[in-house]
């Protein structure tokens, strides 16, 4: 399931940095709830999001962005 996430969700949440690069925090937020709600789903045990990251292996899409 987390390679069917970040095969085509994830590449479409990062295609789109150029324009959502620069919105509000708040928006910024929604879109990273995207991830994190996915992977709650991917890793019921995981206690937290952060966790859920480790557990997978991936970055938050904030962080991303800024790299």
């Amino acid at each position: 399931m987390l390679k069917v996430y970040t095969s085509s969700v994830r590449s479409v949440l990062e295609y789109t940095v150029p324009v959502w690069q620069s919105i509000p925090g708040y928006l910024s937020d929604k879109i990273e709830s995207i991830q994190e709600r996915t992977l709650k789903i991917i890793f019921p045990c995981a206690d937290s999001y952060s966790d859920a990251l480790e557990l997978a292996r991936v970055e938050t899409l904030a962080y991303r962005r800024d790299i």
